[in-house]
C-alpha cells in the first residue's frame, strides 16, 4: 500500500493576448491557486482526492445531497476506483467516515461540474499519476496516451480491465449514457478481465480456431456480442466466410441487430436454406436493405416464406440502403477519421468513435449530431477548455460542414476558422472547396 500527497496548479484566468509582432492570438494562462491532493493504492482499490478546506468548498460538491449533524470538519472528497468490483464511485468522507457516495457515471452523464472530477480529466499530471497507478500497482493496461484519457476511460478501464481500445469505443453503452445497456449485464460481468475474455469464445459455440481468436485480439468489442457471434457461425457454418463476416465493416450493426431482435436468427437461417451461403454473405457485405424485410418475413404464413426469400434475394439495389430499425445502445461508427486527440492554438479536435459520444455531442451543441447514425459520415469536435464548441463533419478527406452550437457556421469565429484549417493540413484533410464554398478568406 502506498500513499502520496502532491500539489496541483489550477488555473482559472486563461484569455486570448494579441501580439503585435505576429499579429496572432496566443493564449496565456495564469495560476490562481494550487490544490492539495492525494493518491492511495490499496490491494484492491484506488483512491484520488483532496481535502475540503470550508463550508463553501463542501457546498460546491454539486451531487452531493444535504449534509446534517457536523459535529466535526475534517472532510475529503475521494473517487475511489475499485479493481475488485470494477465499480468507481465519487465518495465524501468526513474523517475515515463515509458520508455520501454517488456511481461516477451519473455523475459524468448528468454532466455535473465537479472540482476533482475536472482535474482528474484535465490536468496531464494528475492523469499520468492514475495511469502509472493502473499500470505500475495494479497490472491493468491502459491502451490511451495522456491526451486522450479523462476520467470517464479510468472508470471504464475499472469495470472492463486489460483491453485495447477498440474494445472501450465499441461498449454498447445505454443510448446518451455511459453505463452499458442493461442487456448486456451477463456477458458485461464475464468480461471484467480482459485476460479471461478468450476463453469464453468456446462457451459461447464460437470456434476456437487461430484464425478466429486473431480477429477477436483485434476487434475486441466483439467480446460483448459473443453469443450472436455463435449464432452466427450456426448459421453461416463456414470458418472463411466466418472470419470474413467478423472483418466486415457492418458486422458490429449486424450483431447488434441481432441482439435487439433476436428472431432475426430464423430469418438468417431460412435466407440460407431457400437460396444459399453465398448469396446470404454477400447480401450482408453489399447491402443491408435485406434486413428490413425480416420482421415481415417472420409474420407471414410458413407456405408463403419461401417465394418472399426468393423474391428478397432477386433485389438489386442502386444504392446501399440501410434498414431503419432502433438500437437502444450505442454502436461503434463505421466511418472514423484515423487521427489522433490534437491540441491546436488551444483547441482541441476529438475524433467520436461511437454514437453514444455523437449523441451525448449533439445534445451539447443542439445540432443533428443527436440523431446521428453509426453509418454516417466521422465526425471530429472541438473543444476550448473542456467545453464542446463545434462539430465537423468529413468525407473522403474533405471537410463537409464545420458549426458551432445551434448549426452556427464556423465563419462566424475566424480565430476558430485559422486553427481549423491548419488542423486541416496536419490531418491530410482538404479544406479549400469547403473554405471556397462560403467564401472565407484566410487571415
Amino acid at each position: 500500500m502506498t500513499y502520496t500527497r502532491f500539489q496541483v496548479p489550477i488555473f482559472h484566468n486563461t484569455q486570448n493576448t494579441l501580439y503585435s509582432e505576429d499579429n496572432k492570438l496566443k493564449q496565456i494562462s495564469f495560476v490562481d491557486s494550487c490544490v492539495d491532493m492525494f493518491l492511495f493504492c490499496g490491494d484492491k482499490s484506488l483512491e484520488i482526492g483532496m481535502k475540503i478546506d470550508s463550508i463553501k468548498a463542501l457546498l460546491d460538491i454539486p451531487w452531493t445531497n444535504d449534509i446534517e449533524n457536523i459535529t466535526a470538519f475534517d472532510f475529503s472528497e475521494k473517487i475511489v476506483f475499485d479493481f475488485d468490483t470494477g465499480e468507481t464511485n465519487a465518495c465524501l468522507f468526513n474523517g475515515e467516515t463515509l458520508v455520501q457516495s454517488k456511481n461516477i457515471y451519473e455523475i459524468i452523464d448528468e454532466d455535473l461540474e465537479d472540482m476533482l472530477c475536472k482535474i482528474i480529466s484535465k490536468n496531464n499530471h494528475v492523469k499520468e499519476k492514475l495511469k502509472n497507478a493502473f499500470t505500475e500497482n495494479y497490472n491493468i493496461f491502459v491502451p490511451f496516451p495522456l491526451n486522450e484519457l479523462n476520467l470517464k476511460y479510468f472508470a471504464l478501464m475499472t469495470q472492463y480491465q486489460g483491453y485495447n481500445k477498440e474494445f472501450y469505443y465499441s461498449i454498447p453503452f445505454d443510448d446518451r449514457k455511459t453505463i452499458t445497456h442493461f442487456t448486456f449485464n451477463d456477458i458485461s460481468k464475464e468480461l471484467k478481465n480482459g485476460n479471461n475474455a478468450m476463453s469464453l469464445l468456446e462457451k459461447y459455440n464460437v470456434p476456437h480456431k487461430k484464425s478466429i481468436k486473431r480477429i477477436f485480439a483485434e476487434r475486441q468489442g466483439l467480446f460483448f456480442y459473443l453469443k450472436e457471434c455463435g449464432i452466427m457461425y450456426n448459421v453461416i457454418n463456414n470458418i472463411d466466410l466466418f472470419s470474413s463476416f467478423l472483418n466486415d465493416k457492418f458486422c458490429y450493426y449486424i450483431l447488434s441487430y441481432l441482439h435487439t431482435y433476436p428472431a432475426l436468427e430464423n430469418y438468417f437461417k431460412d435466407f440460407v436454406k431457400y437460396t444459399n451461403i453465398v448469396s446470404f454473405c454477400n447480401k450482408m457485405k453489399k447491402n443491408l436493405s435485406f434486413l428490413s424485410y425480416a420482421f415481415e418475413y417472420n409474420s407471414l404464413r410458413s407456405d408463403m416464406k419461401q417465394e418472399k426469400i426468393k423474391y428478397i434475394n432477386k433485389q438489386r439495389y442502386k444504392y446501399e440502403a440501410y434498414p431503419c430499425i432502433t438500437i437502444p445502445f450505442s454502436i461503434k461508427l463505421i466511418n472514423t477519421i484515423d487521427v489522433e486527440v490534437k491540441v491546436i492554438d488551444g483547441y482541441e479536435f476529438i475524433p467520436l468513435k461511437n454514437t453514444s459520444d455523437c449523441h451525448i455531442t449533439g445534445k451539447q451543441l443542439s445540432n443533428s449530431l443527436k440523431n446521428w447514425e453509426y453509418f454516417y459520415e466521422p465526425v471530429v469536435i472541438v473543444r476550448d477548455y473542456k467545453k464542446t464548441i463545434a462539430a465537423i463533419e468529413f468525407s473522403d478527406n474533405h471537410l463537409r460542414s464545420a458549426y458551432k452550437a445551434y448549426h452556427c457556421p464556423v465563419s462566424t469565429d475566424i480565430p476558430l476558422c485559422n486553427t481549423l484549417k491548419k488542423w486541416c493540413v496536419d490531418s491530410g484533410i482538404d479544406y479549400i472547396s469547403f473554405f471556397s464554398y462560403y467564401q472565407i478568406e484566410d487571415h
